[in-house]
């Protein structure tokens, strides 16, 4: 009761709200003595409810649409089919379904055709679900489906039709045993049956068979086939066993790109990439297969200076670029350098190394750019990633490298809903009890208090407790038979079952569907099916599902494999020719960016008159002069020394990002992100904090705002990096230089004299599609909404380096006045979208360019530069990348 009532209290405090507090918020108030009138509200939005794959549902979802849609006057149609219920390791609960089945009474209707499978498979499956309770659970049977319609086999072996399901029996030949019963061993299992599987699927790729697809047959192709296995381990198994074969294979699972083999190379590499100086980093890079070097290779290392000190400057040059340019440009440097594409590629598994390698680049690298993270902070960012096996980002899952002609291998949790032309389930022998720890705290539905989940923390030595235990138990056999169901309901013409006399095998659904000797009365008596088939020899049992089959499958022993004979032939024998296009594609189309633009300048610039740009910084100069007279025009900025360069910038970014600007004492982050960004907190922190100071206490705009300045900004009044994609024209037009040039030329106050034509020189190409950015900083101050851009670019030791003129120098020399203009765009469509109201004059305040190293509260006449562009050429802006215009 305390967590109860606490928990949601302190989520509130926090202003946090999970999923799961959505659907207990509404469950809670549909509840309440106002719940009536909350269903009427929602009834008048949303007329009627249709649910697909109720099965999956809890009970709290189904008291939700209850509660709303439970008259009957109003629409609720729910589609679900409880035989495929495998989702309560999510918190789906099938008794919700079996409840809602209740409810529903007459008005039921069942699907009375399988339009899925061919008519023998359909019969196959009845069979082996032929039993009293064949899901253990009293409400939930099999009921009787026919084929459709006019079905008819579409499997072929020459003119005739082959079985439609096929029970491959492992004997105990040749394999370890143990036990009383003795059971095939699980380490002679794992290692010998993914390799007969492989072997089996090669003999079904080269046994000549056809299918009949869209009326015409075709010779069956590996992506025919898929392997549904328990674990995504197993798959991985069967996949290293197909690739000795030669038979291309997929994962579909949850494995991720941190988990591999490449991983912990990249890993290595990156670490003598970041410290080219440590010797015991580099050797331990090169001893990876994505270099490699060989053994032999590594010992002449010490007999000769020449290939080690080569070897040296090839990690110094790496480490050069990885911090003066970034990370991708030093991972392309890299495998050009050493050849990993093409060494990997010529490998037996080259694809998929490849795309593990592609698909870490490119995460580390949005980590980099993200983060703003130099080579120590990207490190310990993907170590983190190695170490936290964060399975529930898609972005982190592994990429499958082709699945054109592949076996496609995948779990039989993520293979429901899906179909395969042919199916193989190695893995249905496979039984499990409930853990220790599942009996300590078990969660079961009480029959006694209808199926109400409950939880039972009594100790499994507790005599009130076997009661619960058994019903753990049968619930969990129970979603054990249900996924048998699901996997071999997947396939359309041919379902291929593996029966192994392995641990615990006489504890599985599979041994309880074939080993039934007469049709089951009590759940109580899977027990006596388990001790019964636990006491069979191979011959028996082998007889046991021959008999059991009726005739509807085919019974085959899994032979061992026999390599030589079973490699692939080409997956695609036949010629292959260039598709001809159809169409042109728009290749103006894309998403671009200020940094693409300012980086085409077709010509040397053009020269840029700032005399009538704005106020002269001797005016400016005055607002400084009246506030501290007496400070030295000569002044060293305090910056002076810091490093430069783009590991420089990547430092403050990162720093101001996360930073409270109203903090007293930031020493732990500004430590923490110069370790992060590779710079020593003992040589750095004290100056960074200084500096630090003079920045949040600069006044930005004492003229216009006095008081106004980064340290008085709380943390709720600006939003930092803020992301924008701004649409560019339409597909008719497009947005190019000249036409953006035109724009500052027909509104030219505030600007550098004759900036259109600066612009006109820049090479991009037209654009068409988005535009995207960050702007580092936006806050609001008294009502209006500023941009902030960060600079650490370095135009000299001395306060004075940092006056207007050189600033605005800077501005127009790389761009900054286009880029704040894009900028000021995207923060009023922005502001715009969110405000009904939003007027440019009215609430826009400004932009400021703060250039860090020159920034000084005793003189804000340095290292600020401030501009607020005029309405009439933001909108002139706006609306040509809206509309697009003459390129």
């Amino acid at each position: 009761q305390f967590v109860r009532r606490e928990l949601p209290r302190r989520k509130r405090a926090a202003g946090l709200q999970s999923f799961d507090d959505l659907l207990h918020r509404l469950d809670e108030a549909l509840r309440a003595r106002t719940g009536r009138r909350l269903a009427e509200q929602i009834r008048r939005r949303h007329r009627a409810a249709l649910i697909d794959e109720f099965q999956d549902t809890d009970p709290v979802q189904y008291r939700i649409f209850r509660a709303i849609f439970g008259a009957r006057d109003t629409p609720l149609l729910l589609i679900g089919d409880p035989k495929q219920a495998i989702y309560a390791f999510r918190g789906a609960d099938v008794f919700a379904y079996l409840e809602a089945a209740r409810h529903a009474g007459k008005r039921r209707v069942t699907m009375a055709y399988n339009w899925r499978s061919d008519p023998d498979l359909v019969s196959a499956v009845g069979q082996l679900f032929g039993v009293a309770r064949p899901f253990l659970l009293a409400d939930i049977g099999l009921p009787p489906v026919e084929p459709r319609r006019g079905a008819r086999p579409r499997l072929f072996a020459g003119d005739g039709p082959v079985p439609a399901m096929v029970v491959y029996a492992l004997d105990r030949a040749g394999a370890p045993t143990q036990g009383k019963f003795r059971q095939i061993s699980r380490e002679w299992l794992e290692r010998e049956l993914p390799n007969r599987i492989a072997a089996q699927i090669a003999r079904t790729l080269a046994g000549g068979l056809q299918i009949e697809d869209a009326g015409e047959r075709r010779a069956v192709h590996a992506g025919d086939i898929a392997v549904l296995t328990r674990r995504n381990a197993q798959a991985q198994q069967i996949q290293e066993a197909l690739r000795v074969l030669s038979i291309p294979s997929v994962v579909y699972g949850d494995a991720t790109v941190f988990d591999t083999r490449e991983a912990r190379e990249l890993a290595r590499v990156l670490a003598a990439a970041a410290e080219p100086t440590r010797e015991g980093l580099i050797r331990a890079a090169l001893a990876t297969e994505m270099l490699g070097v060989d053994a032999d290779g590594l010992d002449h290392l010490d007999d000769d200076d020449g290939p080690w000190d080569s070897w040296v400057d090839v990690f110094r040059r790496l480490n050069e670029i990885w911090t003066t340019r970034g990370f991708v440009q030093m991972l392309r440097e890299l495998w050009h350098q050493t050849g990993t594409q093409r060494r990997l590629l010529a490998l037996r598994d080259g694809e998929r190394r490849m795309t593990n390698l592609l698909h870490l680049g490119e995460l580390l690298h949005t980590a980099a750019g993200e983060q703003h993270l130099g080579p120590v902070g990207l490190l310990r960012w993907f170590d983190d990633q190695r170490r936290l096996r964060t399975t529930y980002l898609e972005s982190h899952k592994l990429r499958l490298e082709r699945d054109d002609y592949a076996v496609q291998l995948i779990t039989v949790h993520r293979s429901k809903g899906l179909e395969y032309p042919i199916v193989f389930c190695p893995y249905l022998w496979e039984g499990d009890d409930l853990r220790s720890d599942e009996k300590s705290e078990t969660v079961v539905h009480d029959p006694t208090h209808g199926f109400r989940p409950t939880l039972d923390i009594r100790r499994p030595d507790d005599p009130g407790k076997s009661q619960t235990i058994t019903q753990a138990r049968l619930e969990h056999d129970a979603e054990n038979l249900r996924l048998c169901y699901v996997a071999v309901t997947r396939a359309r013409h041919q379902c291929n079952i593996v029966w192994a006399p392995g641990y615990r095998s006489n504890d599985s659904a599979l041994a309880y569907l074939l080993g039934a000797p007469k049709p089951v009365e009590e759940p109580r008596d899977r027990k006596a099916v388990s001790a019964t088939i636990a006491g069979y020899d191979d011959a028996t049992m082998l007889q046991r599902i021959v008999d059991r089959g009726g005739g509807l499958w085919t019974v085959r022993p899994l032979a061992p494999a026999v390599e030589a004979a079973l490699r692939a032939s080409p997956r695609n024998p036949a010629t292959l020719h260039a598709r001809t296009p159809r169409s042109l594609v728009d290749r103006l189309y894309r998403t671009s960016s200020f940094s693409h633009m300012a980086s085409t300048q077709l010509s040397a610039p053009l020269f840029v008159d700032f005399a009538d740009a704005r106020a002269s910084d001797e005016a400016i100069t005055e607002v400084g002069e009246v506030l501290t007279p007496a400070v030295a025009r000569t002044q060293t900025v305090a910056l002076a020394t810091f490093p430069r360069g783009i590991g420089a910038g990547n430092f403050f970014h990162a720093l101001l990002e996360h930073l409270d600007f109203r903090d007293p004492d930031p020493r732990a982050l500004v430590d923490s992100t110069l370790q992060a960004h590779g710079f020593s907190t003992e040589a750095w922190s004290e100056t960074v904090r200084a500096a630090l100071a003079q920045i949040l206490a600069t006044p930005l705009d004492p003229a216009r705002w006095p008081g106004l300045r980064l340290g008085a900004l709380e943390r709720h009044h600006r939003r930092d990096e803020l992301e924008f994609l701004v649409p560019v024209a339409d597909a008719n037009s497009a947005v190019g230089r000249h036409a953006i040039a035109q724009v500052f030329r027909e509104h030219p106050s505030g600007l550098p004299s004759g900036y259109g034509d600066r612009i006109a020189q820049l090479g991009f190409p037209p654009l068409r599609g988005f535009l995207k950015g960050f702007i580092d900083l936006v806050f609001v101050h008294a009502g209006r909404y500023f941009v902030v851009d960060y600079k650490t670019n370095h135009l000299g030791d001395a306060l004075d380096d940092y006056t207007h003129d050189r600033l605005a120098t800077e501005m127009a020399r790389d761009h900054y006045v286009l880029q704040y203009h894009l900028y000021s765009v995207a923060l009023c469509r922005w502001l715009a979208a969110r405000m009904p109201a939003f007027d440019y004059e009215s609430h826009f305040g400004g932009v400021y360019y703060l250039f860090l190293r020159g920034m000084d509260p005793a003189r804000p006449d340095r290292g600020v530069y401030r501009e607020r562009p005029t309405a009439a050429r933001i909108s002139a802006l706006s609306r040509l990348l809206a509309q697009g215009g003459v390129t």
